[in-house]
């Protein structure tokens, strides 16, 4: 009985510690609008906009994405609000290393409905980058043209937010140039959220795992030297 006991507390050691393949993705920022009509606010042409972070322990991403906003203003002869589902133009977005501005991951985000939607937001797979505790990290995406800008979320009152409990937010972000490349000028209490990412927590190296194991076989031997 003690050691059918001893195991299933194992076990559920093991799961709790996620160790093993097969983890589900999380997602950095979880958004909804306080006011669902509210567009945004476009960035000019020329610019990158995102924002910096750190992690508390390792993880690892997987997609990249952007925020589609289900309303957005336009002008002809006048500013008229519209239903836009999708981009209206394709999105160049990266993430960096803060310390030394290094492009770990990048993508282009397409134009229209075509990346899978998560909630509001729109992903690109890109290549398995590992993030660590002590670093800091930008996430942002450039825009070409303010002809076909699309829209981020940049007041702080107009939306509800939360990041996941192993993503530090740190501050907005904007920069301008010919390309996508890291944005450095912070932005203090505004917002610019739009890009986000999925990422998988890295699982407990497996010496952690045998460790438990042995703890385990430890406290068999034990029980039975006991019941001698």
């Amino acid at each position: 009985m003690m050691k059918d006991l001893s195991i299933a507390l194992l076990a559920s050691l093991v799961l709790i510690l996620n160790v093993g393949p097969g983890c589900l993705a999380d997602i950095a920022v979880n958004m909804t609008l306080t006011d669902p009509a509210y567009c945004g606010a476009k960035p000019d042409a020329g610019t990158t906009m995102g924002w910096q972070f750190a992690v508390a322990s390792p993880i690892v991403v997987t997609h990249l994405g952007l925020y589609d906003f289900y309303y957005e203003l336009v002008y002809s002869s006048g500013w008229t609000q519209i239903t836009a589902d999708g981009f209206n133009s394709t999105h160049p977005i990266g993430l960096w290393r803060l310390s030394d501005g290094t492009l770990l991951a990048s993508g282009t985000v397409p134009a229209g409905t075509a990346a899978p939607q998560i909630g509001r937001f729109r992903y690109i797979e890109v290549s398995e980058t590992t993030l660590i505790p002590n670093e800091e990290y930008v996430v942002g995406f450039y825009t070409e043209s303010s002809a076909t800008s699309d829209p981020v979320a940049t007041n702080p009152y107009d939306v509800t937010w939360n990041t996941d409990p192993l993503i530090d937010y740190v501050t907005a972000l904007q920069g301008s140039s010919s390309g996508l490349t890291m944005p450095t000028q912070a932005l203090g209490s505004d917002l610019r959220f739009g890009p986000n990412f999925q990422f998988t927590a890295v699982p407990v190296p497996a010496s952690a795992v045998l460790g438990l194991i042995g703890l385990g076989a430890a406290v068999d031997r034990l029980r039975r030297h006991r019941t001698r």
